[in-house]
């Protein structure tokens, strides 16, 4: 797939894939920690087309399931953490997923993903045509949350129609304020992938924090 992690680590494995505040990660580290996630989510039971949900934070755990998820062949649900109990709970049970990952979950998933392995793409079997890479959630705003399933064509359709507009100069970089679970935070993610950009990521949005991101990178 165009989205395929393992591909843009092929492509530029020096490159700055994402970077936190106290860390980056390479496009070629990131193809080898979610090689291991997507094996640890084989390993726990997630099977080719189900659909995983987690808490959709702007960190490296929650960064890494959004991109093991998919590349275990499977759909990834990530929730909104400014959703309400009430709200978590159906959203949780519209998709149906076969598995929840708690904060708990997503740690030990980045702990396994720092095994010592080779880059190489988990042996599933490929992506039905259609599949969906993620299901989103409307913000809600005439009723409750809807979600939204988003084949990978259609984030691929969305990032070439991005670049046409907005094409990215050779050294820029996408700053990431936001959560995956919103549209713009996840188009963001996939447009950059595709372009082979790199993406800094902060946790929340806060106006000193922003400036000082821009300046220094």
């Amino acid at each position: 797939e165009v989205l395929s992690v393992f591909s843009a680590a092929r492509a530029v494995p020096g490159k700055p894939a994402l970077i936190f505040a106290d860390r980056t990660r390479t496009f070629g580290e990131l193809g080898s920690r979610v090689t291991n996630a997507a094996a640890w989510l084989r390993e726990w039971g997630v099977a080719p087309g189900e659909r995983v949900a987690f808490r959709a934070t702007a960190t490296p755990a929650a960064m890494l399931a959004l991109f093991a998820i998919p590349a275990a062949s499977g759909t990834a649900v990530p929730l909104h953490p400014r959703f309400t109990a009430e709200d978590a709970t159906l959203a949780v049970a519209a998709v149906a997923p076969c598995r929840v990952l708690e904060d708990r979950d997503l740690a030990a998933m980045l702990r396994a993903s720092g095994a010592a392995r080779g880059l190489a793409a988990p042996r599933v079997p490929p992506r039905a045509s259609g599949h969906p890479w993620a299901v989103l959630f409307t913000s809600g705003t005439s009723g409750r949350p809807k979600g939204i399933a988003l084949p990978a064509r259609a984030l691929v359709a969305s990032a070439q129609a991005s670049a046409e507009v907005l094409p990215c100069a050779r050294r820029e970089r996408w700053l990431l304020a936001m959560t995956p679970a919103h549209v713009g935070g996840l188009s963001i993610l996939t447009r950059s992938l595709l372009a082979r950009k790199t993406v800094v990521v902060l946790e929340r949005f806060d106006a000193g924090e922003v400036l000082r991101a821009i300046a220094k990178h």
